[in-house]
């Protein structure tokens, strides 16, 4: 099947080729477009031509999940006498002998082979990979990201389609079941969704000036705790092995976090919860957070919300905005650029972890900007990141670093255009994670090779060390200590006995 949705993808291309060397024959002879489909057709052309283009050959489907053969090596230390072409062979100076690790279809070699490569005086060598900047956790068929090139697919979906032509629910379907849902389908899923019940008690017990991250991670929490049904240390390990399990947990999540969302944005505003509104959004499918944090599915999915947490990750669009508010006018641009290429100032929204060209998803956010804008007004501030944008494009510095628009860049603006305040926008960003943490989630359950998470470390502390008596010890002025700690406003509050 994925064989022929490949074939068809490069028919596509090849019949798109035609329609448009068609139509510009007819242009040039009538000085009009003869189909009225052609600007439509054309798009789908360019978004298929940009992720075909140096497409490696296809290989043969196998099983997405399936044990890789491990460490190559005989009693006797040696290389099997068999040679593999894909594989790695590796020879240990220290102690002369030679490994053989297979490399799989998808260009990974295993870690855990390397602890068997050790010397008299070690326990086997350890993968160093702050960040996981080359480590790949897990085998995944949710999406697939090409940084290099920019590219982004959703089950198979380049990026650009679902984003123009699908709505948040048959997305998130997507992302869960693997497949675009038919029109009964859809409805089915759109009505299991809805929403019931909350834990709007435990909001209204918060403080006033919680930060919103900081309240959704709370409920989801406190949700977990009204779904006991739902907890594997009760109900047994093998509570997710049931279908309907599963599925009952995935249209918890996707129907209540926006409601929590919601109850959290309008307490903010000194109301009342109500039924909340319907979400649409670009999903981002982190495969990390639900997966480290697996123990119990609703518990894990405040974790995962909780990685979200911070001007680095979810908060970078408060950053953006914060950035361009400094800006202010775009005559300032010069003077903004030279200060990052100095390092004295800092550009937010450029550049990926990932992404080594245009973020796709920052494509999709600027076009929807433009549409927030036509009808709501014009930020000024989004002449101020057209600008800059257009000055980090065609600056070497920045080219040649690959510091391109990400995400985060345009879509602070929107949420801002919307009415909603900064601090609420991590909130926004993280109800429609949920359907990709969800899909990860499911998958995990389904794989042969998911175990607890537990990465090592690399130990560059003291050795040994004698035991001293606390009459004995003496400090130095370089040594980390216990510092003073300033009251906070909840502390007040309570001995001014205050309710929250």
């Amino acid at each position: 099947m994925k064989n022929m949705m490949y074939l068809h993808n490069r028919n596509e291309l090849g019949k798109g080729c035609c329609f448009l060397a068609m139509e510009t024959r007819a242009t040039k002879n009538s000085g009009t477009t003869s189909n009225p489909h052609a600007e439509g057709y054309l798009k789908r052309l360019a978004v298929y031509a940009h992720h075909l283009a140096n497409s490696p050959h296809y290989q043969q489907e196998r099983p997405c999940l399936e044990r890789l053969h491990t460490l190559s090596l005989t009693s006797n230390g040696a290389v099997e006498q068999q040679q593999h072409r894909n594989s790695l062979t590796i020879t240990d100076n220290r102690t002369g002998k030679q490994y053989q690790l297979p490399i799989s279809q998808d260009h990974t070699v295993k870690a855990s082979d390397f602890k068997q490569i050790k010397a008299e005086d070690s326990s086997g060598l350890k993968l160093y990979d702050p960040g996981y900047l080359n480590t790949a956790p897990v085998r995944s068929s949710v999406y697939y990201i090409d940084g290099e090139k920019g590219i982004l697919r959703y089950r198979g979906y380049p990026i650009e389609e679902l984003a123009e032509k699908s709505s948040f629910t048959e997305v998130a379907y997507l992302l869960v079941y693997g497949n675009l849902p038919t029109k009964d389908q859809l409805s089915h899923w759109e009505a299991a969704i809805a929403l019931p019940e909350g834990v709007l008690d435990v909001i209204a017990a918060l403080p006033h000036d919680v930060h919103p991250m900081g309240a959704l991670v709370g409920v989801i929490n406190a949700l977990g705790s009204f779904h006991p049904d739902a907890n594997p240390a009760l109900k047994g390990q093998d509570l997710y092995q049931s279908k309907s399990v599963r599925d009952k947990q995935i249209v918890r999540i996707l129907g209540k976090v926006p409601t929590l969302a919601a109850a959290i944005y309008l307490r903010m505003a000194g109301r009342h919860p109500v039924i909340p509104w319907e979400i649409y959004e670009l999903l981002h499918c982190c495969c990390t957070p639900p997966r480290l944090q697996w123990s119990g599915c609703i518990h894990c999915f405040a974790g995962a919300a909780g990685a979200l947490y911070g001007p680095l990750h979810g908060g970078a669009n408060e950053a953006v905005l914060k950035m361009l508010s400094e800006i202010g006018t775009v005559e300032k641009i010069p003077e903004f650029l030279d200060g990052v290429k100095n390092r004295k100032r800092k550009m937010s929204g450029f550049g990926h972890r990932v992404y080594k060209n245009y973020d796709p998803r920052a494509k999709v956010v600027k076009k929807l900007a433009e549409e927030v804008f036509s009808i709501v007004g014009r930020d000024p501030l989004i002449e101020v990141a057209v600008a800059l944008e257009a000055a980090a494009l065609s600056d070497e510095y920045f080219v040649k670093r690959q510091l391109y628009p990400n995400v985060d860049f345009y879509s602070g603006l929107i949420y801002r255009a919307l009415g909603f305040p900064p601090e609420y926008f991590t909130v926004l960003f993280a109800i429609p994670r949920m359907a990709g943490y969800l899909a990860h989630w499911k998958e995990s359950l389904d794989d042969p090779d998911s175990k607890i998470m537990r990465p090592q470390q690399s130990y560059v502390g003291a050795w040994l060390r004698q035991y001293t008596p606390s009459r004995s010890r003496t400090t130095n002025d370089s040594e980390d200590r216990f510092g003073e700690i300033a009251t906070s406003n909840a502390t007040r509050r309570r001995k001014a006995g205050v309710v929250p």
